[in-house]
C-alpha cells in the first residue's frame, strides 16, 4: 500500500456503495466490476434495480447516474462506502491495495490520509452459501490539478454509432467538476464526409448533437480535419462546416480568442488557472502559409502566455510528417508536421504542447530554438483495428502543478475501459496510451543552466558551457548552436558563467518554458 499520511481531515459524504454497487450522487464516478462470472455487469444508467442472476445471493444492486471505471478523488475529499442488501448472517470486509481495511458495513476512505495515486478498493459480503463483492480503482489526485480532454477523430461515430461520441461528451459534462475540466480539443474529422449536400448530412447533424451537450457548460474547439471539407479537402470548401459550427456560436463567449478569418477555421481559445494563463490555437488541416503567419503573430504578441497548439494532420507515429507527404495527395496547399515545426512550433518558447490526430498514436519530444522541450501527442484510433475503431477512446491530460507533470490518460466512456496497452508504430518504436509529461507549472524551481534538460546542473552541462564558451555567432534559427547560450543574447561569455554558478549542484529543476 501507498503511504497513508498522518493528518486527518474529515469531509462531506460524497457517495455510498450498497450492496457491492456505488450509489452515485451528482458527478461521482467508480469501477463496477463483478467478479464472479455469473452476475450482472452493473452498467445499468437509468437508475433500475438488478438482482442477481445466479441464486445464490439476495443482494440487491443498485445503480444511479452513470458508472465509469475510475474514481477520482480530490485530496481533500472523503468517501462513504456502505454494504446492504446481504442477508441472513453476514459478515464484511473491506480492503484498499488488498490490506484489510475495515470488517464493518460502513467504510470511509478519507482521501486525505493517502498519497496521490491509484487504489485499488473492494468491497466484500459474504456468509456459508453466499459471497458477493465489488472491486474498484480510486485514483487520488491533488486538489489544485485540472484537466484538458482531447477528443481525436470522431468522424466514424457522426457516420455509424453517434451513441459513441454522445457517450465523450456526456462524460465531460459529468467530470467537468470532479476533474476540474477546464477545456476540450477536438484534433479533427469531426465527421466522415463533410459534403452537405450529400446523403451524409446526418453525420453533420449527429456531430452537433454530440458537441452540443458542452455547450455553455465546457469551453471547447476544433480543428478541422480533412474529412470535415465538403469535399474531403480537395479543395477548402467548407460549407457544412461553417453551417453547424460557424464562428457566432462561440465568439460571444468569454474564453473565445478569435479567428483569422470570419470561419471557423484557424482558431484560439483562452483558460487559466489559479493565476497560470493558457492560449490555445486550433489549425486546421494542412495549415497554408498565410494560416502560420497568423499563428506565429499571435502567440508573439502574448509571450505571457503558455501556448498548446491542436492540428490535424501533425505526427505519423512518433515522427513529423514529412514535408508533402499528407497535403500534396489531396491537392491542397499546406503545410505537414515538419512544416509546422520548422515554420512555426520551434521558434517560440511558451510553446510547450501540440496535439494531432489523423493518423494512428505517437509521442515526440523536440527542443526549440530556445532549448525549450515541446511535447507532440498524436491520437487516432481508428486505423489500428475495428476493435478500436469503434472503442470510443479520448485523451485525459491531467495537469498538476504540485507535481509538474502532465498525466495522460487514455479511456472510453463508451466502453467503459481504461486503454494502458502499447502500439507498435510503422518505425517499431512502443508508443504509450498512458504516459506522464514533464512541464513546469509552478515556475519555482527554473534552472537556467540546466543544458542537457536532465532536471540537474551538473558537470554534463559544465562540459557544454566549456566546448561553447566566448562563441559569439550563435544562430537562434540553429538548434544544434551555442546550447550554453543560456540567457539567448547571442554569445556564450560571463554571463552564462554566472547563471551556471548560481545553478550549479541543484537537482530540483524542472522544465520551464516561460523563460525570462
Amino acid at each position: 500500500m501507498k503511504k497513508i499520511k498522518s493528518s486527518v481531515i474529515c469531509k462531506a459524504v460524497i457517495c455510498l456503495l450498497t450492496g457491492g454497487v456505488l450509489l452515485f450522487s451528482s458527478n461521482v464516478f467508480a469501477e463496477l466490476d463483478d467478479t464472479t462470472e455469473d452476475y450482472y455487469n452493473f452498467n445499468d444508467t437509468a437508475g433500475n434495480e438488478q438482482n442477481n442472476a445466479g441464486g445464490a445471493r439476495s443482494a440487491t444492486f443498485t445503480s444511479y447516474d452513470f458508472n465509469y471505471t475510475n474514481f477520482w478523488m480530490k485530496d481533500n475529499e472523503t468517501l462513504l462506502l456502505h454494504i446492504s442488501g446481504c442477508t441472513g448472517d453476514s459478515k464484511y470486509r473491506w480492503t484498499v491495495d488488498d490490506i484489510l481495511s475495515s470488517s464493518r458495513k460502513e467504510f470511509i476512505f478519507d482521501a486525505s490520509l493517502y498519497d496521490t495515486g491509484t487504489y485499488s478498493v473492494a468491497g466484500h459480503c459474504f456468509g456459508d452459501s453466499f459471497y458477493d463483492n465489488a472491486t474498484f480503482n480510486i485514483e487520488i489526485i491533488d486538489k489544485t490539478d485540472f484537466t484538458l480532454i482531447v477528443l481525436p477523430d470522431t468522424q466514424y461515430y457522426s457516420q455509424d454509432v453517434p451513441q459513441i461520441f454522445d457517450a465523450q461528451t456526456i462524460w465531460a459534462d459529468e467530470m467537468k467538476d470532479r476533474l476540474n475540466i477546464k477545456f476540450v480539443t477536438h484534433s479533427g474529422d469531426v465527421v466522415d464526409d463533410g459534403n452537405i449536400n450529400s446523403s451524409y448530412i446526418y453525420e453533420w447533424d449527429n456531430a452537433d448533437k454530440s458537441m452540443g451537450f458542452l455547450d455553455g457548460i465546457i469551453p471547447y474547439a476544433f480543428s478541422m480535419g480533412n474529412h470535415d471539407y465538403d469535399d474531403k479537402a480537395a479543395t477548402r470548401s467548407a460549407i457544412g462546416w461553417n453551417n453547424y459550427f460557424n464562428i457566432t456560436r462561440y465568439n460571444s463567449e468569454p474564453w473565445w480568442g478569435g479567428s483569422q478569418t470570419d470561419y471557423n477555421e484557424n482558431t484560439y481559445q483562452y483558460f487559466d488557472h489559479n493565476g497560470l494563463e493558457f492560449m490555445i490555437i486550433h489549425l486546421a488541416f494542412c495549415p497554408t502559409d498565410e494560416a502560420l503567419d497568423w499563428a506565429d503573430n499571435l502567440v508573439a504578441e502574448n509571450p505571457d502566455k503558455r501556448v498548446i497548439i491542436t492540428t490535424h494532420a501533425y505526427l505519423i507515429g512518433s515522427t513529423r510528417i514529412p514535408s508533402g507527404d499528407t497535403c500534396s495527395p489531396f491537392g491542397l496547399p499546406g503545410n505537414n508536421g515538419e512544416d509546422i515545426w520548422q515554420k512555426f512550433v520551434k521558434n517560440h518558447k511558451n510553446i510547450f504542447l501540440v496535439l494531432s490526430g489523423h493518423t494512428s498514436v505517437g509521442y515526440l519530444n523536440s527542443l526549440g530554438v530556445y532549448k525549450n522541450t515541446v511535447h507532440q501527442v498524436g491520437a487516432c484510433y481508428h486505423s489500428l483495428g475495428e476493435s478500436d475503431k469503434y472503442a470510443g477512446y479520448l485523451r485525459i491530460m491531467r495537469f498538476s502543478p504540485s507535481q509538474n507533470k502532465i498525466f495522460v490518460q487514455t479511456y472510453s466512456p463508451y466502453l467503459d475501459v481504461v486503454n494502458d496497452s502499447f502500439y507498435l508504430d510503422a518505425w517499431g518504436n512502443h508508443v504509450a496510451n498512458k504516459f506522464n509529461l514533464t512541464y513546469s507549472l509552478s515556475n519555482i524551481n527554473s534552472c537556467q543552466a540546466d543544458i542537457n534538460k536532465d532536471e540537474e546542473v551538473n558537470m554534463s552541462d559544465l562540459e557544454i558551457m566549456r566546448n561553447d564558451y566566448n562563441r559569439i555567432n550563435c544562430d537562434a534559427n540553429q538548434e544544434d548552436q551555442c546550447l550554453a547560450d543560456t540567457n539567448y543574447d547571442g554569445r556564450v561569455d560571463i554571463v552564462d558563467l554566472s547563471i551556471m554558478k548560481n545553478d550549479y549542484n541543484r537537482k530540483d529543476c524542472v522544465i520551464n518554458n516561460l523563460l525570462p
